[in-house]
Parts: structure tokens; sequence; C-alpha cells
């Protein structure tokens, strides 16, 4: 295998720098002919194009072209693989202390200034350029890999930057964000040098010494000269929110669990989710809806998000041909009985009836809460479990927290169990009181106020909660959630219930009742 080699002219340019052959051969450089950058780059370069490789140790690199290349907006004199992502140019010295925020680090554009930076015994990383740390309008991953709490923390930017305001943009947007990860960060500003336009840590260390480099003027990003740029900064992070938050929108857009002609979510042989559709009378399944607005695709929600047993796809279709109602019916009933005890077969019945309930309850203008009531022990619990073992989309919940039932309500579409101590008393804590009242009707939204910074009449966010839901408390609720719950005092009981309840035992009712919502839909 041929040796790799740096060729004369980068040698040259590195002594520009004043640094050595053995510094650049130690961290890995070594120079490139034309045919071989084409091949690493996947873009075209001009016959006389050489390169000096840069690796970042990470099987990415960087590299500088001799000449420049010419382009239509001017020329380029470094370049990376087309298509590749942004690194910090971190040197195995570097890396070694990059878990110790007591020793001092230091930031700069470029990799030459970084080896210059290392052979007079400074600890720097590099930027391929002042904007680098930040990628697809987040910050690179590379980033984290650096203890910066309470970190001294250096940035040595060229010294052009205080009279090009869009460069001083991004020293301050990166020295912002080295402080919201805990560093101590000063800026150091590097005078102009025999009338030149422009000073870079390595021009400075060929000139002087560390020491006359440590007395270089260092200020902070509060410092009077930064007043313009803070507010430039201010604008651009409520810009990059709304971006953040737009395309995190535009995502969970892609997903739906509701739709016209859903019967619903369902599993199959390859555990793969696919929608379960009715139409003409006919099932039909599809991993993917077209949208309302006919842009683009919907797709079934990642199986992650789907906390209950999804039926299996075929045997859907096959109890939508076959079963028949009343021995669903009484499936039904024989099942809620082995679960607990009731004050009587009547309630049975009554819960049997509700499972229907929860599978077509978008037809209803009401869906009457259950409210389990006694002492522990009674077997309050093991009654809502089995119920939202068979129920449409059955979820316990057993936190009141605000965000994740709106959400579970609106697009999942689910009967919820509460099954929380204390309920109200958290109800009122948590400011979820309204959501338990008005869940039992067709058209009830609860606002929430999500954009203050929108303004009247833009700040509010509704939110439909509407949806089939079971209680249990062993202490009173609010008189007005009772008067919308159907209360069963439950009972002690001679029997024994030792079986667990299992969400796979109840799988195949859970299938029979998509079936009869399939059957009853329309």
């Amino acid at each position: 295998m041929k040796a790799k080699t740096i060729f004369d002219e980068y040698l040259k340019d590195l002594e520009l720098s004043a640094i050595n052959e053995e510094t650049a051969k130690n961290v890995g450089l070594y120079s490139m002919q034309t045919q071989d950058l084409v091949c690493k780059f996947g873009f075209s370069l001009p016959v006389e194009t050489t390169g000096l490789i840069f690796p970042y140790g990470n099987g990415f690199f960087r590299v500088k072209f001799f000449p420049a290349v010419k382009t239509n907006d001017g020329s380029m004199k470094y370049g990376q693989p087309k298509g590749s992502k942004s690194h910090l140019y971190i040197l195995p010295a570097v890396q070694e202390i990059l878990g110790d925020p007591s020793i001092k680090l230091g930031f700069t554009e470029g990799e030459k200034k970084c080896l210059k930076a290392l052979q007079e015994g400074l600890h720097y990383i590099g930027l391929g350029g002042l904007w680098s740390w930040i990628q697809d309008g987040k910050p690179i991953k590379d980033l984290d890999m650096i203890n910066l709490f309470g970190r001294p923390v250096d940035f040595t930017p060229d010294s052009d930057v205080w009279s090009k305001p869009d460069l001083l943009q991004a020293v301050y947007a990166l020295c912002y964000e080295l402080e919201l990860r805990g560093a101590e960060v000063t800026i150091i500003c590097l005078p102009n040098m025999n009338g030149t336009d422009k000073t870079g840590l390595d021009d400075f260390l060929l000139k002087y010494s560390v020491e006359d480099f440590q007395k270089c003027e260092r200020i902070t990003l509060s410092h009077k000269g930064f007043k313009k740029v803070k507010k430039w900064h201010q604008k651009w992070l409520s810009k990059k929110d709304k971006a953040e938050s737009d395309e995190k929108e535009k995502k969970e857009q892609n997903y739906t669990a509701v739709h016209e002609k859903l019967v619903d979510l369902a599993i199959n042989k390859d555990g793969l989710i696919c929608f379960l559709i009715l139409d003409n009378n006919e099932l039909f399944q599809d991993t993917k809806l077209p949208r309302p607005d006919g842009q683009d695709h919907l797709f079934p929600p990642p199986r992650e998000a789907l906390k209950w047993n999804l039926p299996r796809l075929e045997k859907v279709p096959e109890y939508f041909k076959t079963d028949n109602d009343r021995r669903l019916y009484d499936d039904l009933v024989t099942y809620l009985k082995q679960i607990s005890e009731l004050p009587s077969d009547d309630y049975y019945h009554l819960l049997a009836c509700w499972s229907f309930h929860s599978y077509i309850f978008e037809k209803a203008g009401y869906s009457p809460y259950l409210w389990f009531y006694a002492i522990p022990e009674r077997g309050k619990s093991r009654t809502g479990h089995g119920l939202m073992n068979i129920a449409y989309r059955g979820l316990t919940v057993e936190s009141l927290r605000d965000p994740y039932i709106i959400r579970v309500a609106q697009n999942l579409k689910s009967a919820m169990f509460f099954d929380v101590m204390d309920l109200w008393k958290k109800a009122e804590r948590t400011g979820t009181e309204d959501i338990l009242l008005q869940r039992f009707e067709q058209g009830a939204v609860v606002p929430r106020v999500l954009h203050p910074d929108l303004g009247p009449h833009k700040d509010t966010v509704y939110f439909d909660i509407y949806g089939p839901t079971v209680i249990a408390t062993n202490e009173k609720v609010s008189e007005i959630l009772a008067t919308r719950a159907i209360q069963i005092i439950m009972p002690e009981s001679n029997r024994q219930f030792e079986d667990d309840v299992k969400p796979e035992d109840a799988l195949p009712l859970r299938e029979r009742l998509v079936a009869w919502r399939a059957r009853h839909m329309n």
C-alpha cells in the first residue's frame, strides 16, 4: 500500500503558520491528487487541483484545495465530501481532555490554527466555518461530547469579525450556546497586525508568544459592543424556535390514528401497523392514507406510541364476516363475570353495553362515566383494567398529566381508565378538572394558552377531549362529576379471583369488537 505523503507545496503552506512536518504527520495530514479527490468528494474538480486532507478521526475529513477552486460565487479554499454533515475538528490530544471541565478549552475557525495552538501547548477545537457548529437548525452532536459545565472556554475569532456584522452574529450565537451548556466563555480580541485586514490565531502565534497571547483583550457577551447583535440574536432564537416547532408539528401531522373511514389500527403478521379501512361495506388494509388536502400521505403512528394491544390484521376480517352480535354480547358478559364481583348481574350487562358504546361513542351525544367506588381491595382497579383490555383503544391513566391526557383524547380517541388515588384533589392541583368534567359530552373542548407571544385571539388552542371514561376512587369526587357518572359501589365478594387480568387473554374479544365496529360504523 502506497504511503501517505504531504506534497511540498502544502509543507510550505504549513510552514507559513510555523506548523512543522512532525506535527502535521502526527495528526494524520496527507495530500491527494485530483483523481483521488474526485472519488472522495463525489463532484468534479479541475485537473490541476490537489488537496491537503485534514482527517477528523471519525471518518469525516475536510480538504484544503491547491489552487483554490473557482465557483460561481468566487473561489473555494476548503471543502468536504458531498452530502456530509459538519463536525468539530478535535485533535487526539484535545479528545483526551474533553471530559475534564477543569482544563481550559479554546474554539477557533480553521484546522491550521488548532495545529499551531497544539504546538504552543494550547487545547483548541476547530470549526470548519463560524456556523459549522449548527446543522439543520440544531447544534451538532459533537458538542455533546464536551463537558462544558463550569469549564473556562476561550473563543478566538479572526480579527475581522469586529467590522463584519454577519460574522459577529455567528460568534455571538456560538458563545451563547456554549454558555447555555455551562461554559464560562471569554472572547479574545486579536489585533490587526502590520496593517493586514485579518489576523488569525496562527498568525498571532507566529509572531508573538503564548504569554503575549494571554495579554490580548478579553471580553464577554455582556460587552456593550454586542448590544446590536444581542437584539438580532433574540429575534434569531425566536425564528429558530418557531421553525423547530413548525417542523415538529409537520412531523406529527404525518401520523394519524383518526380518519372517517378508519375502523382501527391493526398489526399484521410481520409486525407492521396498518390502517383497517371500511369502504362500501368491505374491509381493506393499507399502510398509508391520503391527506385531506391531497398533499402527501398520512401514516400509522409508531408502535411505541400505541400502548394498547393491537388487533391482529388477519383476525378482524374473519370476525367481520362470521361473528354474531348476540354471541359476542354473551361472551363479553361471561368475560366480565370472571373479573370481579359487581352488585348484581345487571351491572355485567351494563359494562358489556358500555364496551360496545366505546367502539361507536362518536355516534352518541354523551358518554356517561363509569365510576367504581369502594374501600380498598374491592376489585376497582381489576375491573377497570379488564374493561380497558376490551374497550376501544383502552388505556389506563395513573397520573393526571394534562398534555398526555389531551393528546390521547384528541389524537387517539382512546377510552381511558383513571386509576388515581384522591382523583379530584389531584385534578384540582394539576389543573385538569375541566378535562374530567367535560370529557362526557360530544363537542366539548378545553382551552390552553400555548402561544402567549402571538397576542389576543391567537394565543389559545382548543382541544377536543370527548371520549369513553372509567374512574375508580375510594374518595368522593366533585358533585358535578358525580352527576355525569354511573356510580358502581363495589361489594365485598366471597369469590376468589386468582387469575391475573391480562391484555392478551382479552385480545380475541377486542378483535371481535373491532369487527363489530366495522359492521355498525355506518
